[in-house]
Parts: C-alpha cells; structure tokens; sequence
C-alpha cells in the first residue's frame, strides 16, 4: 500500500469519524425524501444523467439518496472508489474527462458503466470529518463549468446540513434515553432506600418524600408531605436548620452535614443525621435540594449511657481514698502528723484518707496492764 492509500485508510477508519457517521444515518422515508429532492435538484442544475449522495464507511459506501441509475460501483476493502479519496484530502474531485483521470484515482468501475465525467463534493461535519459525497456523474465528457461547481457545492453544503440535524437528532435521543435511564435508576434508588431520602423545595416544602422517611417520622406520605419540615424539627435545632436551609436556597453553600431532632407524629425525638446536597438547573442556579436521614436515635443512646458510665465511674474514683508514702507517727503516743503540721489520733487520721471506719475493742495484753482484776482474778483473792 502506497503513501496515499495509508493516509487515506487512516482517515476511513478513524473511530471519530465512524462515531459521527453513525448518528448521521437517517431514520425512516421522510428523511430519505428530503436527500432525494437535493439529488433530483443537482441533476436539472447540472443536465447529468445521474447524481447521488453516499455515505462513506471504512470498508464500503452506502448509497443515501440517488437520480438516475442506483447501480453503483461497490469496492472491496483494498481498492478505493473516486469518492473515498475525499475523506482524507476534504477537497472536491472535479474530472471532465475520467480515461484521462491521475493513475491515483480507480476510475475504471465508473467507464465500465458507460460514464465518462465525474464532479464530487465532500459532506463535511461541522467538527471536520468528511462522512460521505455529493456526486454528479455523466455519460459525455463535461467540462464542469464555475456555475456547476459552486451548484454542487452548494447542495453539497445543504445536504451535510442535514446530515448534523440528523446527528443532533441522534445525539438528543440518546441523552434522553440516559436521562430516562438515569430518572428510572434514582426513582427506584430513592424508593428502596433503606434510609430517609426526600428532595426539599427551596421554600422548604416537600417535593417528594420516600418510604423509609415517611416510616422514620410515623406519617403516611400524603400527610408528611403537608408539613414543612421546619414543623417537625426540634426547636432547639430549628435557628440552625433554618440558617443552613436559607444558605442553600441563596446558592452559598452546595453541602452540608449536621445531626438534628426531628419529632415524630407521636411526639417522641428522633435523632438523625442529616446530609444535604444542592442540586442546580442548567444555568446553574439553584433548582431544589436532596436530603438524607438516617436514624441515629440508637447511637446516641449509646453515646448517652457511655457518658452516664463514664460520670458514675469517675464519682467511684473520687470516692476511693489511698495512704501511700511516709507517715510521721509519734514513736509514744502513736499520733500522726498531717500535712498542716497538726498531730491527730491514729484511727481520725487513717479514716479521714481511706475509706474505712473503726470499731473499739481491747487486746489481752492491755487488758492484762489495765485491768489485772479482771484479767487475772486469783491475783485479787
């Protein structure tokens, strides 16, 4: 394969160009009819027996719309027709006399059918990749006049307009398609969500509510949605939410994550927490907000009975009383000087800095040195 032909299999297989060719392919007979007036005009304008658009693939053309006869020459994969060159060079191919065409160009599938001149317009794409051509051809040698080129390139441009308004007709279908797609993945996420989801106006009314949040606050959801939200938080929580609700409508802030108190229908508090996020229209302003609750009501009575463990805990140490160190004791009397210099009696001093009290008895030996009587009462005798 010479240096041409590669450059020109590069440009035919270029996946850009496939993509766009793709969503540029008409759908139905109305679009084909609208080809077919551009081919019928081109024909009267130019006095040719024959023109035809075509839309060039990587390995083949398919004729789109034709005047004359719709036997037209298909090439394998290894040779090229005349209009294929005009994907890589974005020029028109202009012949008056096809036997006397550059060796480049096969035009011999053309003289076989009985045509001896050739004019061609590339379909060019507003990005800049050539999708098909605008073809007269004629059975006489025809030197195409300035009248006939810009005609043919005229049409030519007509034609590729259509071709865009196909592409955007494509392009719009499928980004409805996606957006359908993405609308039915985020109904059916919102509605089996296992927490609390609702979308907030930014009056802060409902706009719609799921299940898991109708099941948290104990509505049905017809009756939650009559409530503004504001009406089912905690009035110490409301100041806050408010601020941040308004801050939100205002396009100030985009996120937010707070826990808050909301009341359920029976009255009792439901702790949550609550994860906001902004959701903007195409101009990017703000549009309506998504929330999310999740029941937090357990974790925080946890974190409450930890809290009381903890104080009950810390009012038990406090209460525990330890005697460590050096204590100064009076070798006679057994007194013990406490820290303010003060001499205190054994058992006041031990029961003041450890938890324990005393009770009096008497040993035998002292018994024996204060009471001899009646420790010993043959002595007495």
């Amino acid at each position: 394969m010479n240096t041409l032909h590669s450059h020109l299999a590069t440009a035919l297989h270029d996946e850009r160009r496939l993509a766009a060719l793709r969503e540029a392919l008409p759908l139905g007979n109305s679009a084909h009819t609208d080809f077919d007036r551009l081919t019928n005009l081109a024909a009267r304008v130019l006095r040719v027996p024959v023109t035809y658009i075509s839309l060039i693939e990587a390995d083949r053309q398919e004729v789109l719309s034709w005047h004359g006869s719709p036997q037209l020459a298909h090439h394998p994969s290894d040779s090229y027709s005349i209009c294929t060159h005009m994907v890589a060079s974005h020029e028109p191919i202009i012949i008056p006399v096809l036997r006397e065409a550059s060796a480049e160009i096969d035009s011999a599938p053309f003289i076989e059918q009985g045509f001896e001149a050739y004019l061609g317009f590339p379909l060019i794409t507003g990005d800049g990749f050539v999708l098909g051509s605008f073809c007269a051809l004629d059975t006489d040698a025809h030197a195409w006049s300035d009248d006939d080129i810009a005609s043919l390139r005229d049409l030519a441009a007509a034609a590729s307009t259509g071709l865009e308004l196909w592409r955007d007709i494509h392009r719009r279908e499928r980004v409805e398609a996606e957006l359908h797609e993405y609308n039915a993945r985020f109904a059916s996420a919102f509605s089996n969500a296992a927490i609390g989801m609702a979308l907030v106006g930014l009056d802060g009314r409902w706009i719609q509510v799921n299940p898991a949040l109708c099941k948290l606050l104990g509505y049905e959801e017809a009756e939650l949605m009559s409530i503004p939200f504001r009406n089912l938080t905690h009035p110490a929580d409301l100041e806050k939410d408010m601020d941040n609700h308004q801050r939100m409508a205002r396009g100030e802030q985009s996120t937010y994550r707070t826990e808050k108190r909301y009341i359920h229908k029976r009255g009792r508090l439901v702790w949550a927490e609550l994860s906001v996020s902004l959701i903007y229209d195409v101009e990017n302003q703000p549009l309506y907000i998504v929330s999310q609750i999740i029941d937090i009501s357990a974790r925080k009575q946890g974190e409450w009975e930890r809290e009381r463990l903890i104080e009950q805990l810390s009012e038990a140490l406090d209460s525990v009383k330890v005697l460590q160190g050096l204590l100064p004791i009076c070798s006679g009397c057994k007194k013990i000087r406490d820290d303010s210099g003060y001499w205190n009696q054994l058992e006041g001093y031990i029961q003041r800095y450890a938890d324990v009290h005393f009770s009096h008895g008497i040993c035998p030996s002292c018994v024996q040195k204060l009471y001899p009587d009646i420790a010993d009462p043959a002595a007495k005798e």
